[in-house]
């Protein structure tokens, strides 16, 4: 994207922010640092093929698309677990209502 310009899609209902990410990046429409962020998806994708499912309204469902080639697929979980980290403290900043990060199970 020019000037450094990410793109920040916003859906009301998707299958799964990742699948919707994936086809951008697989049809050449995406850069690293754009993201993709539902209201409400419905087949949701955990780690390893599992079903990830959320509460319509409850979460902030977000996935944002980086290039990681520095990093060894190995050790690229434990960005999400830093970012996860990052936003809890920010949204705790800010609100008095309770919440929580929801950790993948598997």
């Amino acid at each position: 994207m020019p000037n450094g310009v990410n793109k920040f899609i916003v859906l009301e209902t998707v299958d799964s922010t990742n699948n919707y990410a994936m086809a951008l990046v697989q049809n050449g429409e995406a850069n690293s640092g754009d993201a993709v962020f539902a209201l409400d998806q419905t087949a949701g994708k955990g780690r390893r093929g599992k079903q990830w499912e959320s509460t319509k309204g409850e979460n902030i469902i977000l996935t944002v698309i980086t290039a990681m080639e520095w990093l060894s697929v190995l050790n690229q979980f434990q960005v999400s677990v830093a970012v996860a980290l990052a936003g809890y403290e920010l949204i705790s900043r800010y609100t008095n209502e309770e919440i929580k990060i929801k950790w993948p199970n598997d």
